[in-house]
This record gives C-alpha cells, sequence and structure tokens, in this order.
C-alpha cells in the first residue's frame, strides 16, 4: 500500500496512518516523501510504540552507519553508561575482505558483527538491525557454533585459567602484555584483562585464587576502574573459531566429500579449519 508521507500537512498523521497499517498487519507498505534524519526518527517512534524488532535495510555499509547513529541518538543513551551491553540499536557491519580472500577482517569489524550476532541469538528484548545489502548477503557462523563460543562470568564464579586463556584464543583474542585494543587480553598473577564485543570500554577480572571477586570496565589509555559490573558475556571477536571441535567437524566433511586427499599433506595445520566455512 502507498503512503506519500510528504503530501500531508500535519506531521502526525502520516506517522499515524503508517502506524495503523502497520498494526493492522499490512503485509506490503511503501513509504516515500521522506527525508533527512526522518526515516531514523519515525523507525524510532515506530520502535517504541510497536516493541517489535525491526531490520533496517540500506544500500550500502556509509548509509547503515548514518542511521544507525542518527537512531542511537533518537533512542537515547542506555542506563549502563560505559558499557553498550543493554543498546537495543546494532549495526551489523559488512566484512572488508570478499569471501575465500586471504585477508582477516579488521577486529573492530569481525567484533561489532559477532555482537549483532550474539544478540539476535540471545536477547529476548526487540532490537533495531541496520545493515547493508553486502551484510545481509555474507554468510555467517552458525547459531550453535556462537553460542557454544560465548561464555558468560559472573561474581562468585569459579575460573578455569588456562581452560579460558584456550576459549579466548580460539575466538580470536590476542594476548598482550597491556589491553588497549578491541579483541586484547591478558593475565598478570590474580587480574584478568580483556575487551571483548559489546562493550565501549574492555573489562578487568579480578580473582581470588579461582574465584571472580570483582568485574570492572576500565579506560584503556589510563587503566584506572570506571564501572562496577556484576556479569559479563564474552563473545568471540572472529567469526573463524579455532576450536578442536571445528577441526573435528571439517575433518568429517572432508571424509564425507572424498576430498581427504587435497588436505593430507597440511592435515595437522590449524590454518584447515579456516576451510569448515566453505562446506
Amino acid at each position: 500500500m502507498p503512503l506519500n508521507l510528504s503530501k500531508h500537512p500535519d506531521s502526525d498523521n502520516p506517522a499515524s496512518r503508517l502506524l495503523s497499517l502497520l498494526e493492522s498487519g499490512e503485509p506490503d507498505i511503501h513509504v516515500s516523501g521522506v527525508k533527512g534524519s526522518y526515516p531514523s526518527l519515525l523507525s524510532s517512534l515506530l520502535f517504541r510504540k510497536l516493541k517489535k524488532s525491526f531490520l533496517i535495510v540500506t544500500s550500502s555499509h556509509e548509509a547503515a552507519r548514518e542511521i544507525y547513529h542518527e537512531l542511537v541518538f533518537f533512542q537515547g543513551k542506555n542506563s549502563a553508561g560505559c558499557a553498550e551491553t543493554y543498546e537495543n540499536v546494532l549495526l551489523f557491519s559488512s566484512p572488508e575482505t570478499h569471501p575465500y580472500e586471504n585477508v582477516l577482517s579488521h577486529c573492530e569489524v569481525s567484533a561489532r558483527r559477532m555482537w549483532t550476532l550474539y544478540r539476535l541469538c540471545d536477547s529476548q528484548e526487540p532490537v533495531i538491525v541496520v545493515a547493508s545489502i553486502r551484510a545481509l548477503l555474507q554468510k555467517t557462523i552458525p547459531v550453535d557454533l556462537l553460542i557454544d563460543s560465548c561464555s558468560t562470568v559472573s561474581n562468585g564464579d569459579e575460573i578455569d585459567r588456562e581452560n579460558f586463556t584456550k576459549i579466548l584464543v580460539e575466538g580470536g583474542y590476542t594476548r598482550v602484555s597491556l589491553v588497549e585494543d578491541r579483541g586484547d587480553f591478558s593475565i598478570r598473577g590474580e587480574i584478568m584483562d580483556v575487551f571483548p564485543p559489546g562493550y565501549d570500554k574492555p573489562l578487568r577480572i579480578d580473582l581470588f585464587g579461582d574465584t571472580v571477586e570483582s568485574i570492572r570496565l576500565f579506560d584503556p589509555v589510563s587503566q584506572r576502574s570506571c564501572q562496577d559490573i556484576s556479569t559479563a558475556v564474552i563473545v568471540p571477536v572472529r567469526e573463524i573459531i579455532l576450536s578442536e571441535s571445528v577441526a573435528n567437524r571439517f575433518e568429517e566433511r572432508v571424509e564425507k566429500k572424498n576430498l581427504m586427499k587435497f588436505f593430507q599433506p597440511v592435515k595437522e595445520s590449524r590454518f584447515l579449519i579456516i576451510f569448515s566455512a566453505v562446506f
């Protein structure tokens, strides 16, 4: 059903008309006559009124990023302040590389994609997802593999440091001496620092033995804590999970397709796991 918003002198009428059409379940609505930031404002108002998840598709990543920032402005800051954990506007970034290109996307890009996918799998609340056509056409990590690769850490939990380190490395994190960038982690005695997706500042996990004593957000520049939180979700930063289960899955698929002879010379190489996305 066509609806030209520019033909209505009263700004309340077209928005109300559009809302009534959406609430009635009209399957095909064409809206025209909107310019500037008004589409973002209208989407924000409809999101609050309908309380349903929205997917906004754009022609380019630049347009998606612009609409994303406008929606964040209209939705207002989340109550968590330092953390982005409960943000209801998500940007699903398009990868910077082409399929099968021997180059990894920037960690910030892949981390944002992984956080958006995790929120779609886990969130019980409606969200607005903004994505370009290219981002939607890119294949993504299987849901079960993504959920299995995520970890939740809460105050009072017992942590096996060796296993936790293994999970971080398999998820694409890099061990460093000082955590400053997304995807970094460090372990210094009973202090574990990690910068996962979904937070605008890294996390500092204080341990007493193997027990989590506190979780705090800290400034990566000054290294000073800024906020205490009770629970944190550690999501992988890369869409290629370098775990043993993924390697076994890859080997099973290769054997099933009778292709092992092509990979036998480098069967022990961990880089074989990259091909798991092909099958």
